[in-house]
């Protein structure tokens, strides 16, 4: 089984050191909207 608040904490440790290039911010942005958009849900279930 896995330890959540052990991934949680090496999730926090990794998101510290993330660091997004501002040339490549609107491909992150694109695929937020299309990861959260309403049709979304029931694509990523099947």
């Amino acid at each position: 089984m896995t330890d959540i608040a052990a991934l949680s904490t090496r999730n926090a440790a990794r998101r510290q050191h993330v660091h997004i290039r501002a040339d490549r911010l609107a491909c992150f942005k694109a695929a937020g909207k299309r990861l959260c958009a309403s049709g979304a849900k029931a694509r990523y279930q099947a």
